[in-house]
């Protein structure tokens, strides 16, 4: 009481009698007005009273050493709270008020923040956000000198204080605040860093904003901003990325050699997926959708049987073991594309690379598309032994069936082996006589001549040097041979008359 209810005049302490007022009104009888919730609750705080005011935080009730900011964090949301305070930088520790009334107004303010603790206290929070610097990404920053000291003020004390404050700032901060780890640990942030989310995906920061910035309906996202990423777009993000995969965990998922794996993107089996630069999967060119699909479409052409390792061959094993020229290696994975080729397993295997094949019906496949399969005529060369040069040539002389074309830019000439099949029961190359009969291919040539049968396709290598002689079957037929000299050619001996 600061006011004599008889005179209303302010009372004095320089009055002549401590019990009553220069007017003579005793002072002990006049009715004092009853207290305010928040000042009874701040005495009983103060006073360490284990009994609270309703509605308003107990704080635990705990030691007085715990206790002794109690008073310089009233002043704090006291001084804070008050009109004009946006500039304080220094919460007042003490003050000599000037009335009760004015006593009284400055503790209903302070203690406003507390008032249906916790939800009145996260508000004022919530407030302090979303009017700060939000230009600003730490918290020290965005709220100034008001959390320095709150900080401060609560360090090793006030836990539920502090885990209010945590939980606001998980609600309401679109920033993020390392160097305060204590208020994430009290309550998970749901605003994160670009370099926090980058670190959690395992992406490079740089790539992260450039995705935030492309990604449809992302928000907007500056170059060289402050930017935050929600917990929920961080999720969203890992599933994004966990979706993709790269040729090597493509490989690790289905046992696949790399090989086996390019030719059955080859026959579009599993496409390969065109990613946008600013995609966080542009490395990982493979959906993890379309792997599945691939595993679902093998597996299901399986036709269980019961085979022996003898009588089967595995998926990895088709290009190393059955053949090895690429046409053929290409017909054999169309027709395992298309259905044609089964695997026999007796069970659905785990993994592709367990798929196994009759080996008797790829053998048929390999030897049906060797009749088809294409070469050039150096690896024809290769393969017989003959003269690169001298197979061009008969391609020309049209000899042997063959046709021009392009390889890596140069022209070359392709022969099926089909043609070449047809071309060996047509004729006979002179140099391999002459290495049956141990001689040179001249004397052959010389001794063919004599004997009437023509050298066809030689092509002239040097003055008076040929090469590439060949000798037609049907022209040998009818040559006068004896049956021991038909026998070189592998031909019957010219038929007697009866």
């Amino acid at each position: 009481m600061d006011t004599c209810s008889a005179c209303s005049k302010p009372v004095e302490l320089s009055r002549a009698n401590l019990l009553f007022c220069d007017c003579g009104q005793e002072l002990a009888a006049t009715q004092a007005p009853p207290a305010e919730s928040a000042a009874l609750w701040v005495a009983a705080a103060i006073g360490g009273e284990v009994s609270q005011e309703q509605d308003w935080p107990d704080f635990g009730n705990t030691t007085t050493e715990q206790w002794r900011t109690f008073d310089e964090l009233i002043f704090l949301f006291g001084s804070y709270n008050q009109s004009g305070s946006a500039e304080i930088t220094q919460p007042r520790r003490t003050v000599k008020f000037s009335s009760v009334s004015e006593a009284r107004d400055f503790l209903k303010t302070a203690c406003a923040s507390f008032v249906s603790f916790p939800q009145g206290f996260e508000s004022e929070v919530k407030h302090r956000l979303e009017h700060g610097d939000k230009r600003k990404a730490g918290l020290a920053n965005r709220l100034g000198a008001w959390f320095r000291a709150f900080r401060s003020l609560t360090d090793g004390a006030y836990p539920e204080l502090r885990s209010a404050f945590a939980r606001s700032v998980a609600s309401n901060f679109d920033g993020h605040d390392s160097k305060n780890a204590w208020i994430y640990e009290l309550a998970p942030a749901r605003y994160l860093s670009l370099t926090d989310a980058a670190a959690r995906l395992g992406v490079k920061t740089s790539r992260l904003r450039m995705m935030l910035m492309h990604m449809p309906s992302a928000a907007p996202v500056k170059e060289n901003s402050f930017n935050t990423v929600t917990q929920e777009q961080c999720d969203e993000l890992r599933q994004h990325l966990d979706s993709a995969l790269n040729f090597s965990q493509v490989i690790d998922i289905t046992g696949l050699t790399e090989s086996v794996l390019r030719q059955l993107i080859r026959v579009g089996l599993l496409p390969k997926r065109e990613r946008q630069a600013w995609d966080l999967s542009l490395y990982k060119p493979f959906d993890r959708a379309d792997v599945q699909a691939m595993q679902c479409a093998l597996f299901g052409y399986i036709e269980a049987d019961d085979r022996t390792d003898l009588q089967t061959v595995s998926i990895n094993d088709l290009n190393k073991r059955m053949a090895t020229n690429k046409a053929v290696l290409d017909e054999v994975f169309e027709q395992l594309a298309q259905g044609s080729l089964k695997a026999v397993n007796a069970n659905i295997p785990t993994k592709l690379g367990d798929l196994q094949f009759d080996r008797e019906q790829v053998r048929l496949i390999v030897g049906n598309s060797h009749d088809v399969a294409m070469l050039t005529a150096e690896q024809l060369s290769r393969m017989t032994g003959w003269k690169s040069e001298s197979i061009r040539h008969w391609v020309k002389s049209g000899l042997l069936v063959g046709e021009e074309g392009q390889l890596r830019g140069r022209p070359v000439y392709w022969v099926s082996m089909r043609a070449v099949h047809q071309f060996m029961r047509d004729y006979k190359v002179v140099s391999e006589l002459a290495g049956h009969l141990g001689t040179s291919p001249k004397a052959v040539s010389e001794r063919l001549k004599a004997l009437g049968v023509p050298i066809l396709g030689t092509m002239q290598v040097a003055p008076g040097v040929m090469r590439g002689g060949l000798v037609a079957v049907k022209d040998i037929l009818f040559s006068g041979l004896s049956p021991k000299q038909a026998q070189l050619f592998d031909l019957p001996s010219k038929p007697t008359r009866s």
